[in-house]
């Protein structure tokens, strides 16, 4: 089987500009990365964060930026998987460890630090973290202690994904129904969390980015109807759609409440 990686980017685009925009210039430009280094975010400053393999087998956390790879460092022969960059820098990842441990690192001013108890998704300017752990759930990292975040309702699992610059904080949780589980998106603000609902009652739902006005992104998936990304603004969560009804997954969204994620763009395998 051949595998292909991609990542699309989503805009809202009034319809009417759709024919205009056909007829116009090309909207991006594509830059290939070396082949060593795998990206898994980009700041506004255009540094890209991921992981880079430098010759001993082993996964380093890496920048790249001005067409050079940085070697952040690595954990030996464990694993390391970058998942986010701040503005000024700062990069957010998980290592493995023997034991199979939860251990979050943040690399930033030079030095590279551990947060044990905790596996990293999101990171704010501030230096708060979020993510969970395996027998808390959700968890926020903030000024050296780690604070749980709990469940929606009589759930027992819970995941943080993302965080804002003001601490509002978004993630999944499952919660039974009828004697039905099923994942649902939350808000985490002011110590309490908020059931988003639901994207047409499907059952695994999930938030995953929430920026500095509120807006929310996700995705929500059924048992046969595929994966859908949603956007949440103002109590109302509206469905991006997919690809023909196929698997549509969010990564991301920025400040202006653009969207970035990636699909399937037929049935079947992803090839």
């Amino acid at each position: 089987m051949i595998f292909r990686r991609y990542v699309l980017a989503l805009a809202l685009v009034p319809a009417l500009l759709l024919p205009a925009l056909a007829q116009a210039d090309a909207i991006y430009t594509v830059h290939f990365l070396p082949k060593n280094f795998y990206p898994a975010d980009i700041n506004n400053a255009g540094q890209i964060a991921g992981t880079a393999d430098f010759g001993d087998n082993n996964a380093h956390a890496a920048i790249y930026a001005g067409g050079v790879v940085t070697d952040l460092g690595s954990f030996g022969d464990n694993y390391v998987n970058v998942v986010a960059i701040t503005e000024a820098g700062t990069v957010l990842g998980n290592a493995g460890s023997p034991a199979g441990e939860n251990r979050a690192f943040v690399r930033g001013n030079g030095a590279m630090q551990e947060i044990a108890g905790l596996y990293g998704y999101g990171i704010n300017a501030g230096g708060d973290i979020v993510g969970y752990n395996n027998t808390s759930g959700a968890i926020l990292y903030s000024q050296g202690t780690l604070t749980e975040l709990g469940h929606l309702g009589s759930g027992d699992f819970s995941v943080a994904r993302g965080i804002n610059d003001a601490g509002a904080i978004v993630g999944t949780s499952t919660i039974d129904l009828d004697f039905h589980s099923r994942q649902h998106p939350f808000l985490y603000r002011d110590g309490v969390l908020h059931d988003l609902g639901t994207l047409d009652e499907r059952e695994f739902n999930s938030a995953v980015a929430i920026n500095s006005a509120g807006q929310i992104a996700g995705y929500s998936e059924g048992t046969g109807g595929g994966m859908h990304a949603f956007f949440y603004e103002n109590g109302v969560m509206t469905d991006l759609g997919s690809f023909g009804g196929l698997n549509l997954d969010v990564g991301g969204m920025n400040e202006h409440g653009q969207v970035v994620g990636s699909g399937d763009p037929w049935e079947g395998e992803r090839i």
